[in-house]
């Protein structure tokens, strides 16, 4: 757990149930009012884009997740192929997932 004061862009938090990853935060101290953590986020699991107003002394869940390396290979009608570099093993993503991130794609060539 961490103050919503130290939330940054890039964390990955437990927000309602959900996870989010942060995009921006904005701490705003209006008049003579207690100072308040705007955020912008991305959920997870819908990809959908919500802006929350934390109170400064509210605490809030960082996600603890596992990152794996993988290695763009190809793409075909079934949509982006990715292997871990680690095992090996192969997975495919669709452009829904992707976004605009396949105009940075850069397959490997044996």
């Amino acid at each position: 757990m961490l103050k919503a004061t130290q939330l940054r862009p890039g964390m990955v938090i437990v927000h309602e149930g959900q996870l989010y990853t942060v995009h921006s935060v904005d701490h705003r101290t209006p008049g003579n009012k207690r100072g308040a953590m705007a955020t912008r986020m991305r959920s997870f699991k819908s990809g959908s884009i919500i802006d929350y107003r934390f109170r400064a002394e509210d605490f809030v869940e960082r996600a603890v997740l596992d990152e794996i390396e993988y290695q763009y290979m190809y793409n075909d009608t079934e949509g982006y192929h990715f292997m871990d570099t680690t095992n090996y093993e192969q997975m495919h993503l669709g452009v829904d997932i992707l976004g605009d991130a396949v105009n940075y794609l850069i397959p490997i060539w044996f």
